[in-house]
């Protein structure tokens, strides 16, 4: 299909059978656009035309996106600022065989904590300016989640970059697991000679792409999500045993398996079969979380989870009760750092509850 891993006849079977127009679309749409083109363009010329607008546009954007990280890797390498790339940025120039093939929306960068202020200066300085933040996101709040703050060049055709305080943001993963943070930036390798970026080991790489595919419950291009974890499979032939390994001690496990579970069902993971099948919760939370992914609605491009199911799901994710507990109570009456970091003004929790219940986010 469209990860261009099936043969050339499976291919033709598959063009043949569908409507075509409507497959090109389907493509464009789920950022698969340059991968048919590529895949379709020695045996089905009359398919690659379809799709040569989308790979000419993923081309030329990617091409944007990795002109503006060459410069901002030049900068951090002379301000000696550690880097370490995530998602598109990262796979695309690692795993892919050609950078075109992945999709790009911005770039994201993985910076420490005590860089942070050095690195944003460093953006600035290169013509960059911080974007707002949403209200419900401050900065202070931000930093304490491991999220990001947004940058945009001043003359708009450099995309967007992100800068992260970690791999794993969001208050559903600091209140219900515990990722190895320090491993994952000690086992960060050289993105290539010459290079000063770095990327994620591989086995981390698709730990942290398959938790940003379900905090964001399917939500955000999760096709892109699962064809990175199987191109990063038979690119870097990954250690399956030490992704569940890690998955199980990081609390992850229930979350790690849904991805793998779709992805393998849905393209194909190499040797994953085992590891998988240790990561799998009960059989209950199995056909519930099944229920709520299934590949026929990832295809169909649903939206799989609805604002009154998606608290449900998240929960479902939750490796321990008692973390899914703690999930709950926190959220109704948050830390005391919490309540700072998002109102910047003395707030009671009773305040904070009324708040969440005017707007519906429970």
């Amino acid at each position: 299909m469209a990860s261009g891993l099936a043969s050339p006849t499976d291919r033709r079977g598959l063009t043949a059978a569908v409507d075509r127009p409507q497959l090109a679309a389907w493509l464009t749409r789920n950022d698969f656009g340059a991968l048919g083109f590529t895949s379709a363009a020695s045996d089905d010329p009359e398919f690659a035309a379809m799709l040569r607008g989308a790979a000419l546009g993923a081309a030329a954007g990617n091409l944007s996106h990795f002109a503006t990280l060459e410069r901002i890797e030049r900068r951090f390498e002379a301000e000696h600022l550690p880097m370490v790339l995530l998602k598109g940025a990262a796979v695309a120039a690692s795993a892919y065989r050609d950078i075109s093939f992945r999709a790009m929306s911005d770039v994201d960068i993985w910076v420490r904590d005590h860089d942070m202020p050095r690195a944003a200066a460093s953006l600035c300085a290169l013509g960059f300016r911080q974007e707002p933040n949403l209200p419900n996101r401050p900065p202070a709040l931000q930093r304490q989640s491991c999220g990001e703050l947004v940058f945009r060049h001043d003359r708009g055709e450099h995309g967007l970059v992100e800068l992260h305080y970690g791999a794993f943001p969001g208050w559903w993963i600091q209140r219900t697991a515990h990722p190895d943070t320090e491993g994952l930036w000690r086992r960060a390798k050289p993105m290539g000679p010459g290079r000063h970026a770095h990327r994620l080991a591989a086995e981390d790489a698709v730990l942290q792409t398959a938790f940003h595919v379900v905090v964001n419950q399917f939500g955000q291009a999760p096709l892109r999500g699962l064809m990175d974890i199987a191109v990063l499979a038979r690119t870097h032939g990954i250690d399956w045993d030490t992704v569940a390994r890690r998955a199980r001690a990081w609390r992850l496990a229930t979350a790690t398996w849904l991805v793998l579970d779709t992805a393998n069902r849905l393209i194909g993971l190499p040797g994953c079969d085992a590891a998988v099948s240790r990561l799998r919760p009960a059989f209950a939370r199995r056909a519930a979380l099944r229920a709520f992914v299934t590949p026929r609605a990832l295809l169909a491009g649903l939206d799989l989870t609805r604002k009154a199911r998606r608290h449900l799901f998240m929960l479902l994710l939750v490796d321990r009760s008692r973390d899914g507990a703690h999930l709950i109570g926190r959220t109704l009456w948050p830390e005391s750092c919490w309540i700072a970091a998002r109102y910047g003004r003395p707030v009671g929790r009773l305040e904070h509850v009324r708040g969440l219940i005017r707007r519906g986010a429970v």
